[in-house]
């Protein structure tokens, strides 16, 4: 009987050592089960849909959803060397001929709106936050805004606190003149304050 229960424990241990395994590895993918690498070549194929054989990368980045700069120039330096699937400058990285072939289908789909990216955004960059995800729902027309006005329209103080739920966008934002707004990427199809 001792036994058993041996054996019993030693699984329950190994299963507790997977599902630990499983959840730092989708943490590591930003909350997803694709690698970064996959990742970002289809953000680079998704710009070619497009007309952009040869992308920002910064704009790169983001639509890949890595969070961190020296993470995403380690990783397309990995790319680079060992899979031959991209190619890159100082400002831009485009795919080679290893890297069309390896990229999915569905890359290539010009997309119809600007709702899976900025769904994509909620989910994997602010965590699916509450005031952080309102902050940036505010800011879905593409205008910029103060810090002041955002705070107003969520009903709350201008202060340290406040600041804490802007930093949280900071990977999806831009400053110009002391106001803020989204950056491209959040816009796929384009900024709706574009097209008015």
């Amino acid at each position: 009987m001792a036994k058993k229960t041996q054996t019993s424990s030693k699984t329950s241990a190994t299963a507790k050592k997977a599902r630990t395994a499983i959840t730092k590895k989708g943490k590591k993918n930003g909350g997803s089960s694709t690698s970064a690498a996959d990742r970002i070549v289809n953000a680079v194929a998704s710009r070619r849909a497009f007309g952009e054989t040869k992308a920002n990368r910064k704009l790169i980045m983001g639509l890949a959803t890595i969070l961190n700069k020296k993470s995403f120039d380690t990783t397309i330096l990995n790319m680079k060397k060992k899979k031959n699937w991209i190619d890159y400058d100082k400002e831009t990285v485009w795919l080679t001929k290893e890297g069309e072939e390896h990229v999915s289908p569905d890359a290539l789909v010009v997309p119809k709106n600007n709702d899976d990216m900025q769904e994509k955004i909620r989910m994997d960059m602010l965590k699916g936050g509450k005031r952080p995800c309102g902050i940036f729902n505010l800011m879905l027309d593409g205008r910029y805004y103060t810090k002041a006005d955002l705070a107003e329209a969520m009903g709350m103080e201008n202060n340290k606190s406040f600041g804490t739920y802007m930093s949280t966008l900071s990977q999806v934002s831009e400053r110009e003149g002391g106001k803020i707004r989204l950056v491209d990427f959040v816009f796929p199809c384009g900024r709706p304050c574009d097209s008015k």
